[in-house]
């Protein structure tokens, strides 16, 4: 792959979008456990905004799952929509959780992916 198949918001020849913007709660540690807890990649394009979650818990099984975003992807219409469908993934990936360590560490990741859409941006109107 070269840097020309990797421009933010066009797809590579693998039909893989580059993200145009990505959202990350970083863990707070050094080296591979320093890697990002939560991303959610967001693609704009003139006909809307797609967008994919990648997570990994360290605690527990340490479960994650990590995808790219494509045209599969749902086609939302503006920035927030594409986020808030990621935060309920998330959500449903977290409400299924059993391990006590897991659900811990799920109520930080939530607390960040509900920290992204404040319900203050409802009074001025839909945020792009």
């Amino acid at each position: 792959m070269t840097d020309d198949d990797w421009i933010p918001g066009k797809q590579n020849r693998n039909g893989v979008y580059c993200p145009t913007e990505t959202l990350t709660l970083q863990r707070d540690a050094k080296g591979w456990r320093g890697c990002p807890r939560v991303e959610i990649d967001l693609v704009e394009l003139p006909e809307g905004w797609r967008s994919s979650l990648n997570y990994s818990f360290f605690t527990g099984s340490h479960m994650g799952s990590a995808s790219p975003t494509t045209d599969r992807d749902p086609l939302h219409p503006t920035r927030r929509a594409a986020i808030a469908q990621q935060v309920e993934k998330l959500r449903g990936v977290c409400a299924r959780l059993i391990d006590e360590s897991m659900k811990r560490e799920a109520l930080e990741m939530l607390t960040w992916a509900d920290s992204l859409i404040p319900d203050q941006l409802d009074l001025f109107g839909e945020a792009a």
